[in-house]
């Protein structure tokens, strides 16, 4: 004897294409990760210049530091909430070689002396 358990909305299993991920071709993974570390170095190097970019006006003590330290940090956790957000509704990464780009042309806007 077998027995039925009732059909519950709740209880049935998720449709395939919830939560699948794209398959990405090594190659592209490989080049987002590059991409990644390389993009995560340049974050580091653009809080070295902006010592030099602010140190003139404020100096360069330790609240200074403290403060490009700081921003920094928030402006790599909202970068990481935008970018996982978007990444969810766009497949393509194109996108966002475009943002880097664009962030790129932005940084070179920025004057150093």
């Amino acid at each position: 004897m077998t027995r039925k358990t009732p059909e519950h909305p709740a209880a049935a299993p998720p449709p395939a294409s919830a939560g699948a991920r794209p398959h990405l071709d090594p190659a592209l993974r490989t080049y987002l990760l590059v991409s990644a570390a390389i993009c995560g170095a340049l974050v580091m190097v653009l809080e070295i210049l902006g010592s030099r970019v602010i140190g003139p006006f404020f100096g360069v003590s330790l609240f200074v530091w403290t403060a490009l330290i700081t921003v920094t940090l928030l402006a790599l956790a909202a970068g990481a909430a935008l970018g996982g957000v978007l990444a969810d509704r766009r497949e393509d990464p194109d996108w966002l070689f475009l943002l880097l780009i664009v962030a790129g042309v932005l940084v070179i806007l920025v004057p150093l002396d």
